[in-house]
């Protein structure tokens, strides 16, 4: 493998002009910049990037950490952070923590030896620990997320609250009045949000939140499926369900289907995301449709404004993107 000291003797220069010619630093005139340059593309040496990241204090990298990359929601996040990335020359590492604590902290650690600039995260809680972290890592960090005890931090989320309710409604305005929640853990912060604005939903309708039917399980097809299989076997079933999200929601079709139950016909079924499998189940999954291309990219470009504003104390920015009720073929009225 061609080495810097390879092109300097082949170039006939020290190794400290090809750096200064790497680093595009002054104190080399022309003639010889582009006279290393050639000689640097015929032997196609390609600089050690880490290296010369430590000594110019910016590595390129940033990296994105997330919960579970098996859900379809994560891809589209990511590409929206690609796109931006793409456009300020960087590359972006990406950290699955499948919802394990434990690995998100380790992955901190390790990413902060690395130097990355900075990190976009969707945290696994909001335990202070993980707050505290976050804090000693001395970097700019963007959270796609809406945990009120990460506020310090640049935040990119949805109403999650507000999302849950307009799904309710429209199940209410439906002519539902018993209604089921097939939930994800509440230690997870979106999962918690749109459980309580579930239940506020309710609340504002006049309607009873029958506690057997708030079931709560991990954010993920099994999870959903579980969920759905506990509401189904009581002697009373609900006629709707709101699911957390539409990975559990599918989870909870193949539940409903296993129990002899047609799809809207005896139950009607709402999710939240709109991934892109959201269209393709039968039938097709209503839901409530967020950006995620939309939040990877916003997110992307805050950081973008803490990477290049370094020595600038800028104000927490929070960014609430809208979201919308897409009407598909898994509810109907009673």
């Amino acid at each position: 493998m061609t080495t810097i000291k390879d092109v300097a003797t082949e170039a006939g220069v020290s190794v400290a002009t090809v750096s200064r010619v790497i680093n595009n630093e002054k104190y080399v005139s022309e003639d010889m910049r582009e006279h290393v340059l050639k000689v640097i593309s015929e032997m196609n040496y390609q600089p050690d990037a880490v290296a010369r990241g430590l000594r110019t204090k910016s590595t390129h990298i940033i990296s994105l950490v997330i919960p579970d990359i098996c859900n379809p929601y994560f891809p589209e996040v990511s590409r929206g952070v690609q796109s931006v990335a793409d456009l300020h020359k960087y590359i972006v590492v990406l950290c699955n923590t499948d919802r394990s604590l434990k690995r998100e902290l380790e992955f901190y650690e390790k990413l902060s030896m690395q130097k990355v600039e900075g990190i976009i995260i969707n945290p696994s809680s909001s335990k202070k620990e993980e707050i505290d972290l976050l804090h000693d890592l001395e970097i700019p960090v963007v959270l796609i997320s809406s945990q009120r005890a990460l506020e310090d931090f640049d935040i990119v989320m949805v109403d999650n609250k507000q999302g849950a309710a307009l799904a309710v409604n429209h199940l209410i305005e439906l002519g539902h009045r018993r209604i089921g929640l097939v939930g994800g853990v509440r230690e997870v912060s979106s999962a918690r949000q749109r459980r309580e604005g579930f239940i506020k939903a309710l609340k504002k309708a006049g309607l009873t939140v029958y506690q057997e039917l708030l079931t709560e399980g991990t954010f993920d097809h099994e999870g959903g499926y579980q969920c759905m299989k506990s509401i189904l076997s009581l002697k009373e079933r609900p006629s709707a369900v709101f699911a957390a999200n539409d990975i559990m929601a599918i989870g909870g079709i193949s539940a409903i289907y296993e129990s002899g139950l047609r799809i809207p016909e005896d139950i009607s079924l709402i999710g939240f995301d709109d991934i892109s499998f959201a269209k393709m189940t039968y039938p097709k999954l209503t839901t409530i449709s967020q950006p995620m291309y939309e939040t990877g990219k916003v997110a992307t470009e805050l950081l973008f404004q803490r990477i290049d504003n370094l020595s600038e104390s800028l104000p927490p920015q929070k960014v609430v993107l809208s979201h919308n009720l897409v009407i598909r073929e898994t509810t109907q009225a009673v």
